[in-house]
């Protein structure tokens, strides 16, 4: 009588020391998930060359707006006119070492103007030009009498550097007059430190709608169509 409940006692007794019996398992209960596979590798071929392109611009250009703000700190110190002059100096450098190292993206544009990058350099140039009216109008007016012969006319050197937004700007289809009108952009202030704007970056006549236009030529600003 008591050979069927010895037997069925060694049996479970042998099941519980081999987990691999099958239909008994220690790692999972039915219904319940085992161990999760190893996932595959991440998928690193999403980006194009050309958006990796687009992107390392937009960061390298990224650091100007906070130069621009750099100087206007400095001039909020009022230091000696010589300090001002060492500071846009500074700021000058700042501008060329980007400008060395970004100075165009081509092919860019083949990503069209609803493209992230595209959005983010366009309110980079426009955050450019807010900063630096921004500075001529501080450094105006801290250094009333040595702004336009000693300070401001530092500016000029900049000319280049308008060239290059020029360019820059052109290829990607970015308007600049229509940045310009969204920001008021004052025109005298850059004047006044020897930059025609409109000359430099050949401005349309859209822009004399804004008040204090600089005179001068103005070839009209037309991108070519998208493609």
């Amino acid at each position: 009588m008591l050979a069927p409940f010895w037997t069925t006692f060694f049996m479970l007794f042998c099941a519980f020391l081999n987990p691999s019996t099958e239909g008994i398992s220690l790692h999972a209960r039915d219904g319940e998930p085992g161990p999760s596979p190893t996932p595959p590798p991440a998928n690193l071929g999403g980006t194009s060359a050309i958006e990796l392109e687009f992107s390392t611009v937009v960061q390298g250009w990224s650091a100007i707006p906070w130069a621009f703000s750099k100087c206007r700190s400095t001039f909020e110190q009022r230091p000696p006119p010589q300090g001002a002059i060492e500071a846009i100096n500074t700021l000058a450098s700042s501008t060329k070492i980007v400008v060395s190292q970004h100075s165009s993206c081509n092919s860019c544009r083949s990503l069209g103007t609803q493209s992230t990058y595209y959005v983010e350099f366009e309110q980079i140039i426009r955050q450019i030009f807010v900063s630096w009216q921004s500075v001529l109008l501080d450094g105006a007016q801290k250094y009333p009498q040595q702004w336009k012969p000693l300070v401001g006319v530092v500016f000029k050197t900049f000319t280049s550097f308008l060239v290059t937004i020029y360019d820059i700007c052109l290829s990607l289809h970015i308007d600049l007059t229509i940045i310009f009108r969204s920001i008021n952009l004052n025109y005298q202030l850059f004047l006044d430190v020897g930059l025609n704007l409109a000359e430099i970056l050949k401005l349309n006549g859209g822009t004399a709608m804004l008040g204090n236009c600089p005179k001068g030529p103005k070839a009209a600003f037309k991108a070519p169509p998208m493609r």
